[in-house]
Order: structure tokens, then C-alpha cells, then sequence
């Protein structure tokens, strides 16, 4: 659904909670590892990965986008269904936001981070960013230079208890001179607009409260 209009849930954030002991750890965030289940699931060899494509009701659970590209993933004893790299959860939670932050890097390596409006594409497995002036913005020059792109949205679910919910992707920005009017509802939006493509997706307190287990989810996202 196309998105006019900027917006925030609250002025605070949370930054992601630290994983677990003895939990796997990759540069830049700690993989939550997957638990072993009992019964046919495990018997087939399938537990901790992504599994064969299935149907939504092989999942228990609503598929969002186009079924035949959904797979299920067991981690810590929970099948979750996937789109394109997303959980079900996952794009809920997207759909529910209204403001991110995209990190870029220029030619020279300095950083840089801005807020944006975006709608999630759950048929492509992407976030798509638009807004005014685009075209003539730095984080457009610096993803026309280096396509390297990240993003998070975040909230706060509640401050007692603390419950920080969010979803950080990391991957590479597709670029678009023309169609972010109609993406974006116009009202002044640039034509420019750019797809983020996950190679690397880490949510926290979506699946399950942020400091529980399985509350932390950490993946790869397979090449297309």
C-alpha cells in the first residue's frame, strides 16, 4: 500500500538486546542458533534450514505474497514462514511502520544515516524507499557510487517492561529514475526511488519478546 505521508510511533528506540551465551555469532550481530525438534520434521533432516517449498497450511499460518515462493524455517522449536527472506511477522511488522533509517557509505567511506518513508514488497522480498528530492539527495549520490545498503526500523513496544521491537536488513540498493510517484502516492515525491535487496536480515522482538528465546532472528537470505 502506497504511503503519502511520514509518520513515527514514538520518540524513543531501542537498540537490539545482546544474544545469549553459547549462541553462534557472525560480524556484526549474533545468529541465534536453532534448537532440534522431535518427530518427522527432524527425522527428515530439515530442522535449522530452509526447507523445501511448502504450502501455507503445511505452515499453520497465513501466507503473505505469492505461495509458491513461500519456505518454512524451524528455529527454537517455531516453523516460521518465510517470503522472499521475510518472515510473515516480519512484513506485518514493516506494514505497521511509517518512518526507517538508511545508512550509505560515499566514494570517500564516510557514513552516512537519514530517516525515510518506505513500503515493504512482499512479492519481491524487498523495501522500497522514495521521497522529496531524491534524485538530488546524498544518500542517491552515494548508492549510485556504492550500492551497499542498510536499514532498520524500530519501536517500542512498551518501556515497562522494556519491549524493543525491530528489524535490521543489510544487503544492496537497486536504483529507479522513474515510478516512485505512483509508489509513493505523489504530493511531491520524486520520480527516483530505490529497492533495498537483503542479503542479511536481523529481527528482534517480533517472532517472540526481544529478551526470550528465539526472540532474536538472524539469517542469511539465499540469492535469487
Amino acid at each position: 500500500m502506497a504511503r503519502s505521508s511520514l509518520g513515527t510511533s514514538g520518540p524513543l528506540t531501542a537498540e537490539p538486546p545482546e544474544a545469549e551465551p553459547g549462541q553462534g555469532k557472525r560480524e556484526g550481530d549474533e545468529d541465534p542458533g536453532l534448537d532440534p525438534l522431535q518427530g518427522p520434521v527432524a527425522a527428515a533432516g530439515l530442522v535449522g534450514d530452509y526447507l523445501a517449498d511448502a504450502p501455507a497450511a503445511n505452515a499453520g499460518a497465513r501466507i503473505v505474497g505469492n505461495a509458491k515462493q513461500a519456505r518454512i524455517r524451524v528455529d527454537h522449536g517455531v516453523r516460521r514462514v518465510m517470503m522472499n527472506g521475510f518472515t510473515e511477522n516480519e512484513i506485518e511488522y514493516l506494514r505497521a511502520q511509517r518512518l526507517g533509517r538508511v545508512a550509505t557509505s560515499g566514494t570517500g567511506g564516510a557514513p552516512h544515516v537519514a530517516p525515510v518513508g518506505f513500503r515493504v514488497n512482499a512479492d519481491e522480498g524487498t523495501v522500497e524507499i522514495g521521497g522529496h528530492g531524491m534524485s538530488k539527495s546524498k544518500k542517491w549520490r552515494d548508492l549510485r557510487a556504492n550500492p551497499k545498503v542498510a536499514f532498520v526500523v524500530d519501536d517500542l513496544e512498551s518501556v515497562n517492561p522494556w519491549t524493543p521491537r525491530g528489524i535490521e536488513i543489510r544487503g544492496r540498493a537497486e536504483l529507479h529514475d522513474q515510478g516512485g510517484q505512483e509508489r509513493f502516492g505523489g504530493g511531491g515525491w520524486d520520480s527516483a526511488w530505490f529497492a533495498v535487496l537483503p542479503d542479511r536480515i536481523i529481527s528482534w522482538g517480533i517472532e517472540a519478546p526481544a529478551f526470550s528465546q528465539g526472540g532474536r532472528n538472524a539469517r542469511s537470505v539465499p540469492a535469487s
